[in-house]
């Protein structure tokens, strides 16, 4: 039996995804393999990582997502396009000969199904964006590119650039971020995607590829506007660690993955075990309406696993 709930229509990756295709152009963007938001998925809750990652359950329950996400996944779109529009040829990751210039992407957004409120959200960020950055020296040489080892982790970044501002004279990872006014950028220093794109940039050697050491990650930070403030801009520069802290994560990395491993063997297609506090926690996940009976028959499945921009 398919149980449809009132309120779910298109997405807003399908929504950018043919915003995209209107130019001719493949879409920018997407999730990373064996990451880090699976990581923090199974960490949350076994069994919402179940459903999401290794059934591919539709999500029935409207909720969890909030326009905020939403909105970062129109944002990073935007900023992909910006950034990969700055590539020179086919030698830079994420160069396309058809890539749409932002502001054009987002009214084919509109377009194609965009809500007013997140078109309006993301039109402020990006006006507000192009204007605080107009003479930055950031010099892309990939745009969303995928790295790392698809059987330990993997990452996809968002922007890799060169920059000779000053003191961050180098070669840097860009992870977008659009927060709520007033988050403390302080907890991003030793965060698990941080230090995973880390990672993933050594398991792939990338030092090589580029010819020139990885500086860090820069996160380069949009603050929502609220209705007293505009859109605000930061950029906080993360150095690479010293070496016993990526082994630390490494290990970290190892432990987490064995647990998995341990839950695919026992458990298989049976329910996975429930972390409940993470639904006080976190609210109500999209998987509740299959968690909350155990009822594997309100399952609906998909030819992909369901993903969800972070």
């Amino acid at each position: 039996m398919k149980i449809q709930l009132p309120g779910i229509g298109r997405s807003v990756d399908a929504i950018i995804a043919d915003a995209f295709r209107s130019f001719g152009c493949k879409p920018l963007g997407g999730q990373s393999g064996t990451g880090w938001s699976k990581q923090s998925d199974f960490q949350r809750c076994p069994r919402r990582y179940q459903l999401k990652h290794e059934l591919g359950a539709t999500p029935l329950l409207v909720g969890e997502v909030a326009p905020g996400l939403d909105s970062g996944t129109v944002g990073h779109a935007l900023l992909a396009a910006y950034y990969a529009g700055m590539l020179a040829d086919d030698r830079y990751p994420g160069w396309q000969p058809n890539t749409p210039e932002p502001r054009a992407l987002l009214q084919a957004m509109q377009a194609a199904g965009l809500p007013g409120e997140l078109f309006m959200v993301a039109e402020q960020c990006l006006d507000g964006y192009l204007e605080h950055w107009a003479t930055e020296d950031v010099r892309p040489v990939a745009v969303e590119m995928s790295a790392g080892d698809a059987a330990f982790h993997t990452s996809r970044f968002d922007l890799v650039f060169y920059t000779e501002e000053g003191l961050h004279t180098g070669l840097w990872i860009g992870e977008h971020k659009l927060l709520k006014a007033g988050t403390d950028l302080e907890e991003y220093r030793l965060h698990g995607e941080i230090l995973g794109e880390m990672l993933s940039w050594q398991l792939s050697e990338l030092d090589a590829f580029f010819g020139m050491p990885l500086s860090g990650v820069c996160l380069n930070v949009t603050f929502k506007p609220t209705k007293t403030l505009p859109p605000r801009f930061q950029r906080l520069w993360l150095s690479v660690p010293p070496e016993e802290v990526m082994q630390r994560y490494m290990d970290d990395r190892v432990y987490w993955l064995q647990l998995l491993e341990d839950c695919q063997l026992r458990f298989g297609d049976k329910p996975w075990p429930r972390a409940l506090f993470g639904c006080k926690k976190y609210k109500l996940c999209r998987f509740f309406a299959h968690c909350r009976d155990l009822d594997d028959t309100q399952l609906k499945f998909n030819s992909e696993p369901y993903s969800e921009e972070e």
